[in-house]
């Protein structure tokens, strides 16, 4: 390759420039990364899969679903808990004794409001809420074995844009269970589970749903 100066003429190139072996690969590159983001254009758009495929093989595309894995389990659930004292009157329970609020514990009960972090058999998943259900009474009769009938709900809400505030969703019955000998005895769940030896019926305690489907 030669090049001639002169005070009175620019450089000349004599040669044209020639691509070599990277020069080739970028090119290849730079088209292939076009296609692959040429999802919604006509006639280009049916080769974004290909493109984007070799891209992922090579570790250069990724992708990430964690947003919306995010949006998924975006839910904010609030409980009530009350007792029926012998002359029928309900009296409100701190809440978190039956429900803790550790890391652990939480993530056990999104199970209930079928929220999964794993996967779970169809048919499986009537168990899991209901030994969860009982374990979380269980705990409360280890705590405070009380003689009264105790009722759990809970009121499930996606957040969402339009439900900032959080003023969405209705009360819904989750169990009744009686402390006997400071061990739990479910009478009523929301689950299609008959109520277990030992418990009295209590009377109905009304609220503002009475399942959670």
């Amino acid at each position: 390759m030669a090049f001639i100066w002169d005070e009175a003429h620019p450089l000349v190139l004599r040669q044209a420039p020639r691509l070599d072996r990277t020069g080739w690969l970028a090119m290849v590159f730079l088209l292939v990364l076009s296609l692959a983001v040429a999802r919604r254009t006509p006639v280009l758009g049916l080769l974004h899969q290909p493109a984007y495929a070799i891209l992922w093989v090579a570790g250069i595309a990724q992708d990430y679903h964690l947003f919306d894995w995010i949006d998924i389990t975006n839910y904010h659930v609030t409980y009530r808990v009350s007792t029926q004292t012998p002359d029928g009157t309900l009296q409100s329970l701190d809440a978190t004794t039956l429900f803790p609020q550790s890391l652990r514990a939480t993530l056990l009960q999104a199970y209930l409001h079928d929220v999964r972090w794993m996967l779970v058999p169809l048919h499986q998943r009537p168990a899991l809420r209901y030994s969860i259900l009982a374990r979380l009474a269980q705990r409360f009769c280890h705590q405070r074995a009380l003689a009264t009938p105790v009722t759990a709900w809970s009121r499930v809400q996606r957040i969402r844009p339009d439900n900032v505030a959080l003023t969405q969703g209705q009360e819904q019955f989750l169990m009744t269970f009686r402390c006997t000998e400071g061990r739990a005895v479910l009478c009523r769940t929301f689950l299609a589970y008959p109520p277990e030896t030992g418990c009295e019926p209590p009377e109905p305690m009304h609220s503002g749903n009475a399942t959670l489907d």
